[in-house]
């Protein structure tokens, strides 16, 4: 698809005393200078090239999200910890959680197709979110093992100050965090609150991700 854009300008005029390119330009832009005038239009055709992608797709089609990608959000089942209620939010987030008891710490799961980078990328990703130095392979295969989706993944803890893309500021931090294989796709399962807000909640964390299921 091309798009056409055409510009025209108005009347303008020339004059002898144009042998001068200053006092030419000064003769355009005044249309005062001289005895004799001659009428113009200047026309110019640019080709705007296609962007390589549809304009009318959502921001989740556009970056590969949810059903976009072949995965169907409402195949997505869990059991919620019984004191965690669903809160609304904007953004690519499948399902976003809170403690009611503790609503500043949140649980959301976002999905990716492919390996998305893979576990170690990710999980050193949101290390790095909370201004942490990132793991080694060795370092990566000693973290301790939840039950996600038939497997047993890798479980992130890290601390530190964390500013979320919303703007969200949180001094002293916890993150849990599981990278987890879901046919095709990554899920990514996420906790962080105050330090204190989601060590309460570890275990409704980890119960949280092994009731994770995709319906076929």
């Amino acid at each position: 698809m091309s798009y056409l854009l055409r510009m025209s300008t108005a009347k303008t005029g020339r004059t002898r005393c144009g042998r001068n390119a200053r006092a030419a330009a000064l003769a355009l832009l005044l249309c005062a200078c001289g005895e004799e005038s001659r009428e113009h239009e200047i026309a110019a055709t640019r080709v705007v090239q296609d962007p390589g992608y549809d304009l009318d797709v959502t921001s989740a089609e556009r970056f590969g999200f949810a059903e976009a990608r072949g995965f169907d959000p409402a195949a997505l089942r869990f059991q919620a910890p019984p004191s965690w209620s669903e809160v609304e939010r904007p953004g690519m987030r499948l399902v976003t959680l809170a403690p009611r008891e503790r609503p500043e710490a949140e649980c959301w799961i976002t999905v990716l197709p492919g390996d998305a980078g893979g576990v170690a990328a990710n999980l050193n990703r949101w290390r790095g979110e909370l201004g942490q130095e990132p793991l080694l392979p060795a370092e990566i295969e000693a973290l301790p093992r939840v039950a996600v989706l038939g497997r047993e993944e890798a479980l992130l803890e890290v601390a530190g100050s964390y500013r979320g893309m919303d703007g969200r500021e949180i001094a002293d931090a916890l993150l849990l965090g599981v990278v987890a294989q879901a046919p095709g796709h990554r899920l990514f399962i996420k906790m962080i609150g105050g330090r204190e807000d989601v060590l309460a909640e570890r275990d409704s964390f980890v119960a949280f991700c092994g009731s994770l299921e995709i319906a076929p």
